[in-house]
């Protein structure tokens, strides 16, 4: 849950940090875009690090160890640059868990129960940047926005203490082949795409940053719930079809789980869109 309250954390406080460094709204919006950025890329070094050395856990107290030091330094910072160079090493110091926390289920759980354990675990990044905008809007109204860093600073201490408490899951036996080489072929990939998605904030509505940072709640209600159902389901599912091939495993049948989604979720969006014209409020 780091990493994702780490990243929304300062979506009410960018105004005041604004106004705080005496910078421009295009270089205090780039302190999430750039968090953004290095939360995506950063994983691909975390990944590569756990696998190639066998650990799941030095990858975690490193990753932490980074996240911490650049949190303390985040909340001196006298300028913007400063401030947006250590946000850029917070957020990949923070992001290992996104790529090193599946491979940890996949570690210590069989593959009929890893679709609900994954399912808790997308929870917790989903519930992170709903949780994120509530406390730092709070933080920032009433202590200020330095103290969003002191706060990230002092989480992250608690979760690298929890994890001495925790053995190395690392499991280094191979449990299946690829047998397509088309699996090997070059993708198309744009590492830039996700951030044509990023909106940046900007005060429409006069809302104080602890309520803007309530908006948040029922979107947070809605994935807490997709969660928590979707994993049972793959589950599900996955049981289902390996009962079919007389106990046979394949974990790609785990796919047939999104069927009932794939439906529902157009009819949903046209419904929403249709609320929208119409002006209800929605």
């Amino acid at each position: 849950m780091t990493s994702p309250i780490a990243n929304s954390i300062l979506y009410p406080s960018i105004i005041d940090i604004t106004e705080s460094l005496h910078t421009t709204k295009f270089l205090s919006n780039a302190l999430i875009s750039i968090s953004t950025f290095f939360n995506g890329i950063a994983p691909l070094g975390w990944a590569s690090y756990s696998e190639v050395y066998e650990t799941r856990k030095k990858a975690y107290v490193i990753s932490l160890l980074l996240f911490m030091i650049t949190s303390i330094t985040c909340a001196v910072a006298t300028n913007i640059w400063l401030l947006l160079i250590m946000r850029g090493l917070q957020a990949s110091g923070v992001s290992a868990a996104l790529c090193i926390g599946a491979g940890t289920i996949s570690d210590i759980y069989i593959p009929t129960e890893r679709g609900t354990a994954y399912g808790y675990f997308s929870l917790v990044i989903v519930i992170g940047p709903i949780i994120g905008p509530i406390v730092g809007g709070y933080i920032t109204d009433y202590l200020g926005w330095r103290w969003i860093f002191w706060f990230l600073s002092i989480f992250g201490s608690l979760t690298l203490i929890s994890l001495f408490f925790i053995s190395e899951t690392y499991n280094s036996k191979i449990t299946f082949t690829i047998k397509h080489d088309d699996m090997m072929k070059k993708k198309k990939f744009n590492p830039f795409l996700p951030l044509y998605m990023f909106k940046y904030p900007n005060k429409f509505y006069g809302l104080s940053p602890s309520k803007a940072g309530l908006v948040f709640i029922s979107l947070g209600l809605g994935q807490i719930l997709g969660n928590v159902i979707g994993g049972k389901w793959s589950d599900i599912v996955l049981i289902k079809f390996k009962n079919k091939n007389n106990g046979k495993l394949i974990p790609e049948q785990r796919i047939n789980s999104i069927w009932l989604g794939s439906i529902i979720i157009p009819l949903i969006f046209i419904a929403y869109g249709w609320l929208i014209e119409r002006k209800s409020g929605a």
